[in-house]
C-alpha cells in the first residue's frame, strides 16, 4: 500500500459517465441501523487479522448491506518501477474473479473519486475508461467512495456496482460505503501503528542487547587492563616500603616517597576499576554481619590517616557515647566511608580541616563527612554520583569518578541513601549516609546488577 497526500490533476469524464448528481436527487432507502450495527460489530472484532481476509469481508458486508451485486476495495500501490495505481485487494459478487487486477491512478473512477475527496456515482464508466471496457458482466452503475486513514491521508476506495437489473445507489448506501471504508482505514492504521510499534521494540530489544554485550566487553577488558597493572605495581610498592627501612640520604627518601604515594594512587585507581567491572558483571556478594559502626570508622580513618598527615589537614571525628550496632558489610561499609574521607582529603587544601561525625536515631544511623575544600558548583550536584563524573573545578586532581559512584552503589546496597550538600565553589561540602540499622534478617544475601 502507498498512500497519497495529492493526486495530479485528471481529466473529468463527460457528464454522460458522472451521475453523481442523480445520487443526490434520487429517493434515500430507509435505514436499517440494526442490521448495519450487527455487520459493523462482528467486522470490527478481526480489525487486526489478516488485510486480505479483512478486506474481503468488508466487500462482502458492502454487497449485502446495499444489495449490490459485486463490491471491491482497490488500494494504491507502487509498483518496482515507482509507478503508483490502484490494486483490487478486495473483490465480492460478480466481480470476484478480477482479484488482484489493477487500474491506472490517473484515469480510473477510483482516481477521480480521491481527486473529488467525496463520493462519486459513475454509469457505465467503461465507455471513458479503458481499463473497465470489457468487463464481464458490464459495469452499468459504480458507486464509489475514498478510504482515508490518519490526517485524512487517502489509501483507496470501496466501491459497489450494479450490472443492469439494478438496484440504483443512493445517499444511504454511499452513507454505508463512507462507514465501512473509515473502519477499514482505521483498521489499516493500526495494523501499521501495531507493526511500527513492533519494529520499534525490535530495534529497542535488539540495541538493549547490543548495549549488554558492549558494557561486557568493556566490563571484561576493563578487569583484564587492571588486572595486567595490578600484577608489576604490587612489587614495586612491596619494594618502595623495604626502601623506606633502609639508611637513605634525605633527598632519596623524599624520592621514595613520592614513588610510594603514586603508587598508592595508582593502586586505589585500578582497585575502583575493578569494582566497576565486577559490579557490571554482576558479581557482587553482599555479607551482611552485625557489626559495630565505630570500629568500621575506625578502619576507615587508619587507611586514610597517612594521606590527612601528609597535607597536615586537621581531622575531626564526633562520635555518640556506646555502640553504633549496623547490620552490613563490613567490608563494604569501610570501603564506601575510605572513599568519602579520600575525596575530602583529596579536594581540601593543605591545612585544612575534614570532619566525620556518627549519630543513630530509632531505625537508622547517619555518618555525614565534611570538608573545608573546594566546594561543588551547583550544576555538578545533580550529577555527582554518576559512573565517571567529575566536577567541573576538580581541576588537575587525578580521578576516574568512580569513588563516589561506587559509595552511593555500596550504601543503595544496604537499602540506604546518600546525599551531598555545598554552598558553592570554595565553601566546602557536606556528604551524609542514611541507613537503616536493621536492613535483613539474613546472614549473607547475594546481590546482582539487576
Amino acid at each position: 500500500m502507498a498512500p497519497i497526500e495529492q493526486l495530479s490533476p485528471l481529466t473529468a469524464p463527460p457528464a454522460a459517465v458522472i451521475a453523481t448528481e442523480k445520487l443526490h436527487r434520487r429517493p434515500v432507502r430507509r435505514h436499517d441501523y440494526e442490521r448495519e450495527a450487527r455487520a459493523l460489530r462482528a467486522v470490527s472484532r478481526d480489525l487486526l487479522s489478516d488485510p486480505q481476509e479483512l478486506s474481503s469481508r468488508i466487500a462482502q458486508v458492502a454487497c449485502d448491506l446495499t444489495g449490490a451485486p459485486s463490491a471491491g476495495i482497490s488500494l494504491i500501490t507502487e509498483a518496482p518501477s515507482g509507478e503508483k495505481h490502484f490494486s483490487w485487494v478486495a473483490m465480492g459478487g460478480r466481480y470476484a474473479k478480477y482479484l488482484g487486477g489493477s487500474t491506472p491512478l490517473n484515469h480510473s473512477p477510483c482516481g477521480f473519486t480521491l481527486y473529488q475527496d467525496s463520493a462519486q456515482l459513475f454509469a457505465c464508466p467503461g465507455r471513458f475508461y479503458e481499463s473497465l471496457t470489457g468487463a464481464d458482466p458490464e459495469l452499468v452503475e459504480g458507486l464509489v467512495v475514498p478510504i482515508k486513514g490518519a490526517h485524512d491521508l487517502r489509501l483507496g476506495t470501496i466501491w459497489v456496482a450494479s450490472h443492469g437489473a439494478g438496484p440504483e445507489f443512493d445517499l444511504e448506501d454511499a452513507r454505508i460505503l463512507g462507514s465501512l471504508g473509515d473502519l477499514f482505514g482505521a483498521a489499516l492504521e493500526l495494523r501499521r501503528s501495531r507493526d511500527a510499534a513492533l519494529q520499534r521494540a525490535e530495534r529497542m530489544a535488539q540495541s538493549a542487547m547490543d548495549v549488554a554485550a558492549a558494557s561486557d566487553r568493556k566490563s571484561n577488558s576493563m578487569a583484564t587492563v587492571a588486572h595486567e597493572l595490578r600484577n608489576p605495581l604490587q612489587p614495586i610498592i612491596t619494594s618502595v616500603r623495604a626502601l623506606k627501612l633502609s639508611n637513605c640520604s634525605e633527598p632519596q627518601s623524599k624520592l621514595i616517597g613520592i614513588i610510594e604515594r603514586q603508587s598508592e594512587r595508582l593502586s586505589t585507581l585500578i582497585n575502583q576499576m575493578l569494582d566497576v567491572a565486577k559490579i557490571e558483571r554482576g558479581d557482587v556478594t553482599l555479607d551482611l554481619q552485625l557489626v559495630d559502626v565505630k570500629n568500621i570508622i575506625s578502619d576507615a580513618v587508619e587507611s586514610v590517616g597517612e594521606q590527612f598527615r601528609r597535607k597536615a589537614q586537621r581531622f575531626e571525628l564526633f562520635l555518640p557515647v556506646g555502640e553504633l550496632t549496623l547490620r552490613a558489610d563490613a567490608v563494604m561499609l569501610s570501603q564506601a566511608l575510605t572513599n568519602l574521607l579520600q575525596n575530602a582529603s583529596k579536594y581540601t587544601p593543605d591545612g585544612g580541616r575534614i570532619t566525620l561525625e556518627a549519630s543513630q536515631d530509632g531505625a537508622e544511623l547517619t555518618v555525614s563527612v565534611s570538608d573545608s575544600g573546594i566546594g561543588i558548583p551547583r550544576e555538578a550536584i545533580g550529577s555527582l554520583f554518576s559512573l565517571y563524573s567529575r566536577a567541573s573545578n576538580a581541576g588537575g586532581e587525578p580521578g576516574l569518578g568512580i569513588g563516589l559512584w561506587l559509595v552511593r552503589y555500596i550504601v543503595e546496597l544496604h537499602s540506604g541513601a546518600v546525599h551531598v550538600h555545598s554552598d558553592g565553589v570554595g565553601k566546602g561540602a557536606r556528604f551524609t549516609l542514611t541507613l537503616p540499622r536493621l536492613t535483613s534478617p539474613a546472614l549473607s544475601v547475594c546481590i546482582n546488577r539487576n
